[in-house]
């Protein structure tokens, strides 16, 4: 089965393609053909996987592969030289070692960890129950990011938030692996950005604040390969007009299979909206 998300929600103008079956998601486990592909990546990649402590399943197994495959659109080659370069980027940064902090927490105990970390100015909750097809709701509250004041005002480095960042994702998928394992489905994770606010009360838009702009971007760039395949839609709401400039920008940045993702909404009070 692939999921779209296109029934009943219209976006606004901003060259947002409804999904194609090209980019939708499967919720399929792998196919006979792709555990033929993925033993081949996996063997490729031996000298990296075992490099790797353990390694574990969330990371190596067939269906972390499975997401590079199919993020690479089948291509075999191009999704060895995603998932090699992951497996060299979580030696070379350590990343193993810190995940142990949140890895085999329920999802109430994730989120009690997670909230002493939490900066306010990047309002953002990663995990806020799950949809009735089964996948993981984050909630972020976009409008009220006040870049300046998460640059400047801080507890920790810019890059110790980006680490707190990366846990939120290791978790994330280490627990889209077992919701999959348990359910004999793909799990997914559908972002709901709320807009309400952005640009008001004297906050600045984010790429107008370098500092966050390069965060942001930063961040974008671990969704869309050392993370990829982890969402099935990216939905934004209460989108103003000002949301026109801050998109023209991070749309630059964006893969051609993170935009087919986006719906653009506008007043989430709207019944139309709701459905």
């Amino acid at each position: 089965m692939f999921l779209g998300f296109g029934v009943g929600l219209e976006p606004w103008n901003f060259g947002v393609p409804m999904a194609d079956h090209e980019h939708s998601v499967s919720s399929s486990l792998p196919s006979g053909e792709e555990l033929q592909q993925i033993r081949d990546i996996q063997a490729e990649c031996k000298a990296e996987i075992d490099a790797i402590p353990g390694p574990p399943e969330d990371i190596v197994g067939d269906l972390r592969v499975c997401r590079f495959l199919r993020a690479r659109h089948g291509n075999v080659k191009e999704a060895t030289e995603w998932f090699r370069s992951f497996l060299k980027w979580r030696v070379e940064s350590g990343i193993d070692k810190l995940r142990a902090q949140v890895i085999g927490r329920s999802p109430e105990k994730f989120l009690s960890w997670w909230l002493p970390r939490a900066n306010p100015y990047l309002p953002i909750c990663p995990y806020a129950g799950r949809t009735d097809d089964g996948h993981v709701i984050w909630y972020v509250r976009s409008g009220m990011i006040d870049p300046v004041k998460f640059v400047e005002h801080r507890q920790t480095t810019m890059e110790q938030s980006k680490m707190s960042f990366i846990m939120i994702l290791e978790w994330t998928m280490w627990h889209l692996d077992e919701l999959s394992r348990k359910e004999g489905r793909m799990t997914y994770v559908i972002k709901v950005a709320d807009m309400k606010g952005l640009g008001s009360d004297g906050r600045k838009l984010p790429i107008f604040v370098s500092e966050m702009k390069n965060f942001m971007f930063g961040m974008l760039k671990e969704f869309q390969t050392n993370y990829c395949e982890h969402d099935a839609l990216f939905i934004v709401v209460n989108a103003p007009f000002v949301f026109r400039v801050l998109y023209a920008v991070v749309k630059l940045v964006l893969s051609k299979r993170q935009i087919s993702k986006m719906r653009i909404l506008g007043d989430s009070s709207q019944p139309d909206i709701q459905k």
